[in-house]
Parts: structure tokens; C-alpha cells; sequence
């Protein structure tokens, strides 16, 4: 099979993935009848768990029901983003000192009223995606409204970032660490590329000056301080002066992070950062070629330090990432090589990852491909966006359907020359 043809099943497969399997899922299994919203957590059987509800976890259904919604044209997508905007606004909102609450109980009293800018993020990220998608202004002013809460208190003047946990009262907290098996650090790499993330997509629906700066603050800031040209990987745990504080790096972040960066360099329309990210998509997809992907079993490993793997379990979310990341350094450069490598993580998650008795991908599995069913289908972290964010990719290039989607790269289409297969007609 020849690489044109690769990818040719590639857009197919993945499109087909999108809508028959990955937002179904979602649809059909998620909705909480008896509290509304969606329930908090489903375990490998989906069975249901009577489990708290996450900022994360509700803001990232928000955004893939828009995004779905905005790039397909179909309205029971939209229905469906209706809803998780009705119970954001409704219980995961503080009316009186903004932002977005960590987790809810599973009845929508608060659970955990931190105000972690990761969480504020995926607020914006989502919000501003359901304005584009349905033209709600009152979501686009609570997306303005985090933005500059998030402004206020968290933006550190001096160039090195943000600050990223609050207490309900925006007060600064100690302990910044998303989950226990973080390290204690003041800045993380994992939240700064989240809130480009959303300050990117918010750019794109209110294009404001300050906002602007910001964004381009933080490409810098990711280009300039966070990324290791020696090295090239971008470090996950910084000081407050963005000096790294750990060697650890991840390969799933370090592909994401390539093609989230180019497409906040394109929307600033900004010539020299655009060519700069440019280089870096194939960069940080050669490196992870070289050293985080699998040629013996498939798929890319999870963390790696010193020039080598260190956990070899396989998430989820990477594999879609990759996906993504590996598209955009094709369509960057024409090198085939990187649709060799996408279609062996491909082949990888079909036969591994995707669980297709009880639906859903496994949240990881080992590097033979062996599940770790101990994580749940649904959880705070285990959500639809990466996936549906891959398939979303790779529908709209396969349809030609590419100019109203949360993918910067379109616009770029009429100067790239990576050879194309013609599927649309099919």
C-alpha cells in the first residue's frame, strides 16, 4: 500500500471513528437523567458511578459538541453542546467571584471551589467554541469575563507566565499540582499550552488587542523558555522564573503542543512566528519519531528523560494527538514519512486501544497493547475532546468541508504542496 493510499484510509477511517463510534458514545451514554448534565464517571462496563462532576471533564464535552457542531452542520451536536452549556452556566459558574469551580458534587453543589487556570482554560476554550458554533453572546461574554479574570490575577508581568491556582476568591494557592501524581512546581508546561490552546480559539471569535499580546506572550514564551532546541522537547515543570525543575518531558504533549502552536502563530497572522512554529511541527515530530514512538508494537510511549523513554504505557490521548501532529508536519513538509508513522499508531489503536465491546478507548494500555481497566471510560480526565478533536481534524480534510473549523491550518492550504488523495468524490 502506498502512503497516498495511507492516508487516503486515514481520513476515511477516522471520520468514520468520529461519527460512528467516539460522539454516539457520548450522546447515548453520558447524559445524567436524574441530575442532569452528564454523569461524572463510567467505569470499563459503563456501569455508572455516583462520582463528583469536573470542570474539566464538562468544559471539554462543551467544546467537542460545538467544534462537532461547527465543523459537521449537524444539529443534534448542537443539542447536545445546548445542554452542557445550560449546566455549565447554571452550576459550574461563580456568580459571585467568576470563574470556573474545579468539581461538583454529582447533585451540582460545589464540590471543590479552586480556581485552577487549567480549568479556567478549558472554560474559554469552550465557551468560545460554542459562540462560534451557535452565536450565543452570552457565551462569548463569559468567555471574555474568564479571560480577564484569569488577566487580572494570574498573568505575571515579567514575562514568565502564570500564576495557576486560586482559591474561590482568587486568592494564590501553594500546591498548583493538577493531580498526585504531579510534581510541585510553580509553572507547567501543561497548563500554559492549554491556555494558548484557549486563548487561541477565543482570538478567533473577539480578536482583541490585549488578547493578542497575551497569545503572542505566550507562543514566546513556549518558543523561547519552555522548549529545549538541544534537547527538542519542551519541559513539563518549571520554576517561577521558568527555569525547568524536572527532566521529564512528554511525548503526546510535545507532538500536541507543535500544532497547537502553529495555528496561534497563524491566527496572529504573524509571518516570522508562523515560519519559527513551522520548523518546529517537524522538529518535535522528527524527535518523536526517533525517540517516542514504538516500531516494535505500535504507538507513541508516554513520558521520556534523557534522550530515552521512561514509561512506556500508551494513553489514550496521545495516540490522537500524534495523529494530529503527524498530519501537520505532512501537510507542512510532503514527507511521507510522517504518514507512515500515523498509520502505525493508527493500526496500533485500532487493534488496542479502541474497545469495541463496551465502546470508547481505553484510557491506556500497556506497550504490548494490553488495557489497564482500572481506569475508567468516563472520568475528570478521561473525556471526548482529544479524540473527537483527531477525527474533526481529519473529516474536515476529507470532505474539503475545511473552512468553518477550529483548525488554523486551513488557511494555509492553498500554500502547502503535500500531495492530497481525492476521497471527497467517493
Amino acid at each position: 500500500m502506498t502512503n497516498l493510499q495511507k492516508l487516503s484510509d486515514l481520513l476515511a477511517e477516522l471520520s468514520v471513528e468520529l461519527g460512528d463510534h467516539i460522539l454516539p458514545f457520548w450522546m447515548n451514554r453520558t447524559i445524567d437523567d436524574r441530575n442532569g448534565g452528564f454523569v461524572g464517571a463510567l467505569d470499563n462496563e459503563i456501569e455508572l458511578r455516583d462520582a463528583e462532576k469536573s470542570g474539566i471533564l464538562n468544559t471539554r464535552i462543551l467544546w467537542t459538541f460545538s467544534a462537532a457542531a461547527r465543523t459537521l452542520g449537524d444539529k443534534s451536536y448542537l443539542d447536545v453542546a445546548d445542554r452542557a452549556m445550560d449546566y455549565i452556566s447554571s452550576y459550574f459558574i461563580d456568580a459571585q467571584h467568576h470563574g470556573v469551580y474545579w468539581s461538583l458534587n454529582s447533585d451540582g453543589s460545589v464540590l471543590d471551589d479552586r480556581k485552577h487556570v487549567y480549568t479556567q482554560a478549558f472554560g474559554i476554550y469552550a465557551l468560545s467554541e460554542y459562540y462560534l458554533a451557535s452565536s450565543d453572546n452570552n457565551a462569548l461574554e463569559l468567555a471574555k469575563d474568564l479571560f480577564q479574570h484569569v488577566d487580572a490575577h494570574a498573568h505575571q508581568n515579567n514575562g514568565t507566565g502564570y500564576h495557576e491556582a486560586f482559591s474561590r476568591d482568587w486568592k494564590p494557592l501553594a500546591d498548583s499540582r493538577l493531580g498526585d501524581n504531579d510534581i510541585e512546581a510553580d509553572r507547567t508546561f501543561n497548563t500554559h499550552l492549554h491556555l494558548l490552546e484557549a486563548y487561541t480559539n477565543l482570538f478567533r471569535a473577539w480578536p482583541d488587542d490585549t488578547l493578542r499580546q497575551r497569545l503572542s506572550e505566550l507562543v514566546t514564551i513556549h518558543l523561547n523558555r519552555m522548549y529545549d532546541p538541544g534537547k527538542k522537547h519542551i519541559m513539563a515543570y518549571f520554576d517561577e522564573h521558568l527555569n525547568p525543575v524536572s527532566p521529564i518531558y512528554s511525548y503526546g504533549h510535545d507532538i500536541e503542543a507543535a500544532w497547537l502552536l502553529y495555528d496561534a502563530a497563524v491566527e496572529l497572522e504573524d509571518d516570522t512566528l508562523t515560519g519559527t512554529c513551522h520548523t518546529l511541527v517537524l522538529d518535535l515530530a522528527d524527535q518523536t519519531i526517533s525517540e517516542g514512538c514504538d516500531f516494535v508494537n505500535g504507538g507513541i510511549f508516554n513520558l521520556g528523560q534523557n534522550g530515552k523513554p521512561v514509561d512506556t504505557d500508551k494513553q489514550w490521548w496521545a495516540q490522537a494527538e500524534a495523529l494530529s501532529g503527524f498530519l501537520y508536519a505532512y501537510l507542512l513538509s510532503g514527507n511521507e514519512e510522517y504518514i507512515d508513522t500515523s498509520w502505525q499508531i493508527w493500526d496500533f489503536t485500532k487493534k488496542h486501544v479502541i474497545d469495541r465491546k463496551f465502546g470508547e478507548w481505553y484510557f491506556m494500555v500497556d506497550a504490548a497493547g494490553n488495557p489497564d481497566k482500572s481506569e475508567f471510560k468516563v472520568g475528570p480526565w478521561k473525556c471526548p475532546y482529544h479524540t473527537s478533536r483527531t477525527g474533526l481534524l481529519f473529516a474536515a480534510l476529507a470532505s474539503g468541508k475545511n473552512g468553518n473549523t477550529p483548525f488554523s491550518i486551513f488557511r494555509m492550504l492553498d500554500k502547502i504542496v503535500a500531495p492530497l488523495p481525492d476521497i471527497t468524490s467517493d
